[in-house]
C-alpha cells in the first residue's frame, strides 16, 4: 500500500527527473566554460610574469638541431624535431628549499612541451638551484625543450602557473 496518491507520485518522479537534469546540465556547463575559456594570457614582449613572490623573464628563446654540451660532446635533435634554448631570468623575493622553477614551453592550439629529460651539460644551469641564489637578486638558467619542426615556427613562449586558478601568463623575449 501506498501513502502517497498516483498524482503525488508522479509530480514527485518529475521533479526528481528535472533535478537531475539540472544537475547534468551545471556539470556540463561548468566543465565547457573550463575547457572553452583561453587558458593562456599572452604577456607582451619582454614582460615579466609574478607569481607567488618570482618573477619570471625570458631572455632568449633559440631554436637549434645541435645542443652544444660544455664537455665538447654535442646533441643532435632527433629526426624531425628541433631544440628551443630558453634563457630565462628569476628573482624570487624570499628563497625557500623545496622551490623550484618550472616552465612550459607553449604552442598553438593549447599544445605545452615540458624541458627535455635527458641530461645535457651546458655552461648554464638546467634548474634552479637555490644553493647558488640569493633573495631579490637576479639568477639566469636555461630550460631545454624538445619540440616538433612543424610547430617550430609558431612558438608562443614559456608558460608560467599562477597557481590561482587563472590562465597561464605566456612570456617571450623582447623583441
Amino acid at each position: 500500500m501506498s501513502s502517497l496518491p498516483e498524482r503525488a507520485r508522479a509530480w514527485l518522479l518529475a521533479a526528481c527527473a528535472a533535478m537531475l537534469v539540472g544537475i547534468y546540465l551545471t556539470v556540463w556547463t561548468t566543465y565547457a566554460a573550463m575547457h572553452t575559456e583561453s587558458r593562456y594570457q599572452q604577456l607582451a614582449p619582454g614582460q615579466t610574469a609574478t607569481t607567488q613572490g618570482v618573477s619570471y623573464r625570458v631572455l632568449s628563446l633559440a631554436q637549434t638541431r645541435t645542443l652544444a654540451s660544455s664537455d665538447g660532446e654535442d646533441v643532435p635533435a632527433p629526426a624531425n624535431t628541433v631544440f628551443v634554448v630558453a634563457r630565462v631570468q628569476v628573482v624570487v623575493d624570499d628563497i625557500k628549499s623545496d622551490w623550484f622553477c618550472k616552465t612550459d614551453l607553449v604552442g598553438p592550439e593549447g599544445r605545452t612541451w615540458e624541458n627535455y629529460d635527458d641530461y645535457v651539460q651546458r655552461t648554464l644551469p638546467g634548474y634552479c638551484d637555490s644553493a647558488q641564489m640569493q633573495s631579490a637578486s637576479p639568477y639566469v638558467y636555461e630550460q631545454i625543450y624538445q619540440v616538433p619542426e612543424s610547430f617550430a615556427g609558431s612558438l608562443y613562449g614559456l608558460g608560467v602557473e599562477p597557481y590561482t586558478g587563472a590562465p597561464l601568463m605566456v612570456i617571450s623575449p623582447a623583441r
